[in-house]
């Protein structure tokens, strides 16, 4: 099955997405389309991209940020989990430098929680961020548009366009599954994901206090 990929993007793109998008596309037998869109704002973009899917003959589309690094097996796993709408999962630094994952739960208040850590099986979330997930054409091809919008709700709260889209993907009965074995780097001054190792890392070394 072919695949559209695109990197949706107001600015620079960095040459390790770019070097990972190439692999991805060149290993995947099934065909795949690669395109950049430079555009603002992101709902405009990504929006401009799905347009660009549909118009196309490829059976899924593969969305990466223009700052986070896929595995480059991540196409192939996302597939093989046979689901409408999947998502890869990376790290996110919050206020206060505050790091967390990509993905999020919705609350009894209607507010989202991104999860602290990541999980060892694939599971499904509310929400989450469009870094790499991958889209089957059906479940665009069922939303009226726009996909993606950025939404000022009633109490003022700001509805992020990866957000929207996954309510309005939520009426029509899909919920992102999240695969964490598709671990994406986030590329900041820092990589995120080596920070979030390395928490975990210093977490499972830490001495469990002896039992009386």
């Amino acid at each position: 099955m072919s695949v559209f990929v695109c990197i949706p993007t107001a600015s620079d793109i960095r040459s390790e997405t770019t070097e990972a998008a190439f692999r991805i596309c060149a290993r995947h037998a099934g065909g795949a389309e690669f395109r950049a869109v430079h555009a603002q704002p992101t709902d405009f973009c990504r929006n401009e991209c799905v347009r660009l899917f549909l118009a196309s003959p490829h059976r899924h589309m593969l969305f990466i940020d223009s700052d986070v690094v896929p595995p480059d097996d991540a196409l192939e796993v996302m597939l093989a989990a046979g689901r409408p709408v999947v998502c890869g999962i990376y790290p996110l630094m919050l206020a206060h430098s505050t790091i967390c994952t990509s993905v999020a739960r919705r609350g009894a208040n209607g507010t989202y929680d991104f999860l602290g850590d990541f999980e060892s099986e694939p599971f499904e979330v509310d929400a989450g961020g469009m870094g790499c997930c991958l889209i089957e054409r059906s479940v665009l091809e069922g939303m009226e548009f726009p996909w993606f919008k950025f939404e000022q709700r009633t109490d003022c709260r700001l509805i992020g366009e990866d957000v929207y889209f996954f309510e309005k993907a939520a009426k029509q009965g899909y919920r992102p599954l999240v695969v964490p074995q598709i671990q994406c780097s986030h590329l900041r001054t820092v990589d995120l994901l080596d920070v979030i190792r390395a928490v975990h890392k210093s977490r499972s070394q830490r001495c469990e206090p002896v039992g009386v």
